[in-house]
């Protein structure tokens, strides 16, 4: 493999890697931030701030299981164990 495309994989995998870690974040922390504005809103304590920030994590989590099986079954396509015996 020649540097060029070393660097292109690596940077890529970077990315992809940060993007996770952004995911990881973001989403649990937009909807805990939505679920203390409910709370305010209905005068609860932070049961929705909690509920909601727990469950993005969880889809999150759902969400970055599937994507890496998908990932793992098509770069393990064609290769020889995954071939069906003749």
């Amino acid at each position: 493999m020649d540097l060029k495309r070393q660097t292109a994989t690596w940077q890529r995998g970077l990315g992809d890697g940060f993007s996770l870690a952004v995911e990881f974040v973001a989403a649990p922390l937009i909807f805990a931030l939505l679920g203390f504005w409910l709370d305010s809103q209905f005068g609860t304590s932070p049961v929705l701030a909690v509920t909601l920030g727990a469950l993005a994590f969880v889809a999150v989590l759902i969400r970055t299981y599937y994507a890496y099986m998908a990932q793992t079954a098509d770069d393990e396509k064609d290769k020889p164990w995954t071939r069906s015996p003749r």
